[in-house]
């Protein structure tokens, strides 16, 4: 949802989110209502505190929320997300040196396809602009 005010955006997401887990609640499914969160996406500085209820329950807010193996944050800067392919990379990297003394390339090639190149490839095409953007720096 979008809008300029934070308190009418409150509202209409407390409405549609009520009308959600009533939708859930006549088709006899159920929502995990400890692992549900939320994450306002916007380029103000200034954070805002939502309150969101669902069956009474209070929803958490997350400014980094873990979606699909990707870390979207709430500024879409994308930094936590490189930041933890960089870490999963160095990892990667430290372990294929240590690898290499004692294999042979056919080897080094499984080990950098197995430790590196899943890291680099998974989701690129989401988050590969950020460079481009500026969004990284």
């Amino acid at each position: 949802m979008v809008s300029d005010n934070y308190l009418s955006l409150q509202t209409k997401v407390n409405c549609e989110i009520q009308k959600i887990d009533n939708w859930l609640k006549s088709n006899k499914l159920s929502l995990n209502y400890n692992k549900t969160e939320y994450m306002i996406v916007t380029r103000k500085k200034e954070k805002c505190n939502f309150c969101i209820n669902i069956g009474g329950h209070e929803i958490s807010q997350k400014e980094c929320i873990r979606y699909l193996g990707v870390l979207l944050d709430d500024s879409s800067t994308w930094k936590q997300h490189i930041g933890h392919v960089s870490r999963k990379l160095s990892n990667g990297c430290w372990a294929f040196s240590q690898i290499r003394k004692y294999s042979n390339s056919q080897m080094g090639k499984k080990v950098y396809f197995a430790l590196l190149y899943a890291h680099i490839q998974y989701c690129i095409t989401s988050w590969e602009c950020a460079a481009q953007l500026g969004m990284c720096c």
